[in-house]
Formats: structure tokens, sequence, C-alpha cells
């Protein structure tokens, strides 16, 4: 079997290693490292590609990597002097993310096409619906919020963000929630560019978005993908007037539901709960940032006035404002002036859905410590596509 017969199975492989490891809460099922094992399978799928095809490094991508890691490197040894093993376990995770971020993007670029990515995003939002679905049929049988608990420890070894709320539902959040909620936008995003046409696939797997970022019950995600929706609408070209009709006949059906939903999410006690945890968080980590507000503590700093995790003493919501603490002001102005060059990129070819993207991506560091995760890297290659898609080529999903 040559290069171009086993290219299909590659296909495959690829698509299903990408999703998994995307789409699933944690890196274990039923105690298999199995986030683990797709990633080395996406390893080794670039490894065996790059040895029969060339794949193209352009210099800003090698420039632009060096740099990095020298940056991650000297943070990683100056945290390691202080917070020794949790400054590795930080960098460990930053440096997955990259990794990954970096080998799909290039087999993307190189071998894929554009129009692959589409694909990735669907079967790994699909996987975070399948895992919620199941995870709410667990519940049915055996109701209340342990179980719920219980579910995850039982079958991913971690537990989730949960409560019980409206019609016997119960909140369900883990990272990748994040790419259901840029859903829409990266739709929207293909179709202004004339790079991709709705199917009937496209609109299923919107249905699951809606219903993952509701179970999801985060004000930052439900905001995304609000405004992501109302977006995609407009660039589809999809006939206002029949959204309208049908948008009021929903509404009217289910507005006990929505009108209790929205006072539940946005104006009860449990946003007061929740705002309080971040309130506590600011004064603590803005102090550990003026005592040390030049150079920061390195990759791993916490706070000992407020620990948030015990397991992860450097992760907070707020993880911009622990970059701060981290990176110090020199070690931000270099990721501003990476954040500014990629906005100035998009500015001036006009591109202003993916200003907006970058954008609502960049904000959800203030939120939830969604910046570096095995479930977020698919937006990296996302922002990357964006950046050079002028240099790709789009065409269909086919054999090298």
């Amino acid at each position: 079997m040559n290069f171009v017969d086993k290219f299909r199975w590659i296909e495959v492989l690829f698509l299903l290693s990408v999703s998994f490891v995307a789409g699933l809460p944690s890196g274990y099922v039923f105690s298999i490292p199995v986030k683990l094992f797709f990633s080395f399978s996406i390893f080794g799928i670039f490894l065996y590609i790059s040895s029969n095809k060339e794949v193209y490094f352009s210099n800003n991508f090698i420039i632009l990597s060096l740099a990095f890691l020298w940056f991650l490197l000297v943070y990683l040894l100056i945290g390691y002097l202080r917070f020794g093993v949790y400054s590795l376990k930080e960098c460990e995770l930053i440096l997955i993310t990259f990794v990954l971020y970096s080998m799909v993007y290039l087999l993307l670029s190189n071998v894929f096409g554009m129009r692959f990515f589409i694909t990735l995003v669907e079967i790994s939002i699909t996987v975070v619906f399948l895992v919620k679905l199941a995870a709410l049929l667990y519940v049915y049988k055996h109701p209340g919020v342990d179980s719920m608990i219980e579910f995850f420890i039982k079958y991913f070894n971690t537990k989730v963000v949960t409560m019980k709320f409206l019609f016997g539902l119960y909140r369900i959040n883990f990272p990748a929630d994040i790419l259901p909620a840029f859903f829409p936008w990266i739709l929207a995003w293909y179709l202004r560019n004339k790079l991709y046409s709705m199917n009937k696939i496209d609109f299923i797997v919107l249905f699951f978005s809606i219903f993952i970022v509701l179970l999801g019950f985060s004000r930052y995600l439900i905001l995304v993908f609000t405004l992501g929706l109302i977006y995609l609408l407009k660039v589809s070209g999809i006939n206002w007037k029949i959204f309208g009709i049908i948008f009021l006949a929903f509404f009217v059906v289910f507005r006990k539901f929505i009108v209790d939903f929205i006072k539940l999410r946005f104006f009860s006690g449990a946003v007061k709960a929740s705002d309080a945890i971040r309130f506590k968080q600011t004064p603590a980590l803005v102090k550990l940032f003026l005592k040390k507000p030049l150079i920061g503590y390195g990759i791993g700093a916490f706070s000992f006035e407020y620990v948030r995790s015990r397991s992860m003493c450097f992760s907070y919501e707020e993880q911009i404002l622990t970059f701060f603490v981290k990176f110090g002001t020199l070690g931000m102005f270099f990721l501003l002036t990476v954040v500014l060059f990629i906005f100035a990129i998009f500015i001036s070819r006009k591109d202003y859905t993916a200003v907006s993207i970058f954008f609502l991506f960049i904000v959800a560091g203030w939120f939830n410590p969604y910046l570096y995760s095995s479930s977020v890297f698919l937006i990296y290659v996302f922002i990357a596509l964006m950046v050079n898609n002028e240099n790709f080529h789009v065409g269909e999903i086919h054999a090298v």
C-alpha cells in the first residue's frame, strides 16, 4: 500500500485523534490515558507525513516559535527557584498546548487544507455533546449532584463544575465548552471569506453547541455564542423575517424556561457568589504583582494568601491577571506586542470578523483559565489559520 492509498486512513486517525484530545473533559477514560495516546498518534502522523512529503515551516512560524520557547524557558527557570514542581506542572500544560497547536496547524496548512478544520471542530463538538448527554442519562437513573460528580470521577478521573438548575437539568462545565461557544464565529469567518458553504451537518452541530453552552452555564460562553449566532445569521444570508417568526414561536413555547434561565444565570444569588470568588482573587494577585512588578515570579507562581486549587495552585479564574504576576511588566510587554501584531494584521486586511474573534478569545482569560489547555489548542490553530489564510490552499480534503 503506497502513501496515497494510506492517506485516507491517516485522515480518519487524524480526525479522531484531534477530536478526542480537544473534546474530552480530561486525559482519562476508564483510567486509560487516552489523551496521551491520541497526542502520540498526532505526533506519529506528523512524523509519517513529514517523511513522505515536505512540510513547509514559514520564517515567521520558526522565529515566533523560537522566541516563545526561549521566553518560556526563562520564566520556567525564574518560577522554579521559588515554586518548584508547580512551575513544572504549569509549563507542562503550556508546552502540551503549544506542541498540539504546532503539529495540527502545520498539517492543516501543508496537507489537509483549511476546510478540513471545520470537520475537526465539528467532530470535537460532537464528542463534547456525547459526553454531556451520557452524563445526563447517568444522572437521570441516579438523580443528584453527587451522581454527576461520581460520573466524571468514575469514567474520566476528573471533577467538573456542576449544580442542579431548571427542569431537572444539571450544569456541566469543563474547558472543552469554549469550542462550541466559538463555533458560530468560526462558520461566520469562513462564510465571510467565501471559503465554505454551510450544510445540514453544520446546523446539527450548531444544535449540539446550543445544548453544550446552555449546560455549561457560563455567562462568558453564553455571550460569545449568542453574539456569534447573531453574526452568523447576518453573514449567511438567512431571511431575517422567517428567523424572527421561528424565534418568536420558540420564545412563546419555552418562555418560562428562557426567563427563569436568564434570571438564574445573570441575576441570582449564585452570580454574586461566583463573582465574590473573583473579587477575592484580585487584591491578592495585585499585591503579589506589586512586590515584583518588573520581571515577575515566573511560571507556576501563585499567592500564598489565596489559593484557588490545591492540585494546581497557579490556576485562577482571572488568568490574565496571573500573567502579570508570573511575567511582570517585561514579559507582558512581549506578550502584548504579539497580541497587537496579530490585531494589526487583521485590521490591515479589514478582517473585522477575525478582530472580533481574537478579542473575544483574549477576553476569556479575564473570566476563566482558558488560555492554555489541551482543549483549547484548536482555537489557537484557528487564529493561526486566520492570520495566514492568504498563504494556504483552501481545497477540499484530498490525498497527497
